[in-house]
C-alpha cells in the first residue's frame, strides 16, 4: 500500500509556469515531475555535472607541450 502525503509548496511564478509547461509537453503531471526532481536530487545525482577530463593524449601519445613527468605542469593544465 502506497501512502502519500499531501503538501503545499510555494514556487515563484516563472518556475511554476516552466514546470507546468514541461510536464504538459512530456504528458505527465506536475506532481510526477517534481517527485522525479526530488528523488534525483536526494539520490545525489547531478545531471549537470560533467566528469572531469584532461585531453593529455591524442591517440598517438602525449599532446605536444605536455610533460607527463611533471605534476606541476599537469596541475596547471587541469586548473586552466
Amino acid at each position: 500500500m502506497l501512502i502519500c502525503m499531501r503538501t503545499t509548496i510555494l514556487l515563484p511564478d516563472e518556475l511554476y509556469r516552466a514546470t507546468k509547461t514541461l510536464a504538459a509537453n512530456e504528458g505527465r503531471t506536475m506532481t510526477s515531475l517534481i517527485e522525479e526532481a526530488l528523488r534525483t536530487r536526494l539520490a545525489g545525482v547531478d545531471r549537470e555535472r560533467v566528469p572531469f577530463r584532461i585531453d593529455a593524449f591524442d591517440g598517438g601519445g602525449a599532446r605536444p607541450g605536455i610533460d607527463l613527468a611533471s605534476n606541476a605542469d599537469l596541475l596547471d593544465r587541469m586548473e586552466s
